[in-house]
């Protein structure tokens, strides 16, 4: 019976390995590769990664991200990554503010946590909760009886770059607790900006708590535990229709949105949000991380090597083999299209008609 390896470390190649490959393509062995030759390679792996994202929409490149809005302002800065916005929804939701807030000393649930709970949850950015002690909790307790399903999550630090390792927890007593959500240990919190999290299976429980648990004082001016979710999109624009737009003070529900590809980009909403209003939706494609150093992985997944080590040999046969090159760049055209063709979603697609609109006697 034939014996497979079980691993699947192929699926992850480090520079090294793809420089290697496209030198050996053009007759150029490993023993002869020096740092010239070795920086040229990484030089080339990025000019391929920048060629990809201006020729097509790759889909490992696609995120999504929340975009805390501010009452009547216009105006975001977003992250010089992104390259482009693919979609805008507003989305609402509702608070549930009809419990008790409590806070609390570790794993516990004895009120000893110091602070008031209550100010984080009273909708006041001005006020806030202090603990005095390290790994405690900030809980909110609907009652007996109550069952509350949460889905968005929405944290607001009074501190900026405080490194809070947080986790969702739940109770339907308040003595034994058990894990919902755990936050990303990498996020930047930064202070008086709401940071907004999907709860990605989200349950029924009578009281929730938000706990840190990598010694750090929990000093927070609002959490929000919401549910009743509800996203509408808003339309793209184009720079001249957002400038047609006679009053850019208007506040009320955003309903379109410009996107400036300046090389600080920002989005331009219309009109500016209303209070009730505080988060977008946001799908955009950002930029490919460079080749970094010798031994990094570059950011494409597996089934775009074959295409990156052809694109390598390709353009190291114009520096160093000349002569080869076209038929090089043969070989990477093939490859990138046959890529290209699996980077795509698959879904069906219904076609409708109005038979009414037609003869059909």
């Amino acid at each position: 019976m034939a014996q497979v390896s079980g691993t699947y470390e192929f699926q992850s190649l480090e520079n090294d390995e793809l420089i290697l490959e496209g030198f050996e393509r053009i007759g150029i062995p490993g023993d002869q590769l020096t740092p010239v030759y070795i920086n040229s390679a990484k030089r080339s792996i990025d000019f391929i990664l920048l060629e990809w994202m201006n020729k097509n929409v790759n889909l490992w490149t696609i995120n999504k991200l929340y975009l805390p809005l501010n009452t009547g302002q216009s105006v975001y800065s977003l992250a010089t990554s992104i390259i482009d916005i693919r979609s805008g929804h507003l989305r609402t939701f509702t608070r549930h503010l009809n419990g008790v807030a409590q806070s609390n000393t570790a794993d516990t649930y004895d009120g000893g946590g110091g602070g008031n709970a209550a100010l984080a949850f009273d909708g006041d950015i001005g006020t806030r909760c202090t603990q005095n002690v390290q790994n405690g909790n900030i809980s909110y307790d609907y009652g007996v009886g109550k069952s509350v399903r949460l889905n968005f999550i929405g944290i607001q630090s009074y501190f900026s770059n405080r490194p809070y390792s947080l986790v969702l927890e739940a109770s339907q007593d308040t003595v034994t607790w058990f894990n919902v959500f755990t936050f990303p240990t990498s996020y930047n919190y930064q202070a008086n900006v709401v940071a907004w999290f999907d709860i990605i299976t989200p349950i029924n429980a009578r009281a929730y708590r938000i706990r840190e648990t990598s010694g750090y004082t929990l000093d927070l001016e609002e959490i929000y535990f919401c549910n009743n979710v509800i996203d509408t999109e808003i339309t793209s624009v184009s720079e001249d229709t957002y400038e047609s737009f006679s009053n850019k003070n208007l506040i009320s529900r955003p309903t379109c949105y410009f996107f400036d590809k300046k090389m600080e980009p920002k989005i331009f909403l219309y009109p500016s949000p209303a209070k009730e209003f505080q988060v977008l939706r946001y799908s955009f494609i950002r930029t490919m991380y460079d080749a970094g150093k010798f031994f990094n992985t570059p950011s494409v997944p597996a089934k775009m090597y074959p295409a990156l080590v052809s694109g390598l040999a390709w353009r190291l046969a114009v520096k160093y083999k000349p002569e080869m090159a076209d038929n090089f760049k043969i070989q990477y055209d093939q490859d990138l299209s046959e890529a290209i063709a699996m980077d795509v979603e698959h879904v069906d697609i219904t076609v409708s008609y109005d038979l009414s609109k037609y003869d059909v006697r």
